[in-house]
């Protein structure tokens, strides 16, 4: 689930480096604001013990079964193949957040519990990734708001706050492509203002001949400018 959207894909402006082989953090906090969560509901994997809400309690009971048993009960084995998939349901998740959004997301954060087994699980998990539009280079800002999408969308099930971190980067992208005609439109107007001074040139030669010392050579470079200027 992704958390916030700041204004500037400003509360993202942290932008976090991507490197494929960053370890995985635990249990440490997110400074950023605006991040992408696990988005495999809740209620997905339902872990009814009270065990699960206290690993302490879930360790040390743990320990005493298999001290006195010597292997787990049959709820104990059923919470741990639960605990299983819930782990590897986030860490798919996550890792695809984290994969598309190359540069610009950050390596995988998760939240971890105790089994009864022992051994720890990941329940959630969440991935920051910066949003924010390039200012002043809307070519830029595409080429980034454009992997900001696929990474908010990249996990088999996004949750409701990827898509909604999607729908923000979509608005931001349609704005830079709005920028990026506005550039071009401008750009256009320049040429057109060189070609039309390009053919007064060419035209004032034309019926002046005798105002230039070499009309034949002026004749001649106005109208390689305007041809220039046309292309």
């Amino acid at each position: 689930m992704i958390d916030g959207i700041g204004s500037s894909f400003a509360g993202l402006a942290r932008p976090a480096s991507y490197n494929a082989a960053q370890p995985a953090r635990v249990n440490q906090q997110e400074t950023t604001p605006f991040s992408i969560e696990h988005a495999v509901p809740k209620d997905s994997v339902t872990i009814t013990s009270d065990l699960s809400a206290n690993p302490v309690a879930a360790s040390s009971s743990s320990e005493k079964s298999k001290n006195e048993n010597g292997q787990l009960s049959e709820g104990e084995q059923e919470q741990v193949q639960e605990l299983k998939t819930r782990d590897a349901e986030v860490r798919a998740h996550e890792q695809a957040h984290a994969a598309a959004g190359g540069a610009f997301a950050g390596a995988p954060s998760y939240t971890e519990t105790r089994g009864p087994d022992g051994h720890s699980y990941a329940i959630g998990g969440e991935v920051s990734i910066d949003s924010a539009p390039i200012s002043g280079d809307p070519e830029a800002s595409i080429a980034k708001l454009t992997t900001v999408i696929a990474a908010a969308l990249a996990p088999a099930q996004p949750s409701g706050q990827d898509q909604a971190v999607a729908a923000q980067a979509q608005t931001n992208l349609a704005q830079a492509y709005t920028e990026l005609r506005e550039k071009n439109l401008g750009g256009g107007e320049e040429q057109e203002a060189s070609e039309v001074s390009g053919l007064q040139s060419l035209l004032q030669v034309q019926e002046y001949p005798e105002t230039a010392s070499d009309p034949s050579a002026l004749l001649l470079n106005a109208t390689q400018a305007y041809q220039a200027a046309a292309v």
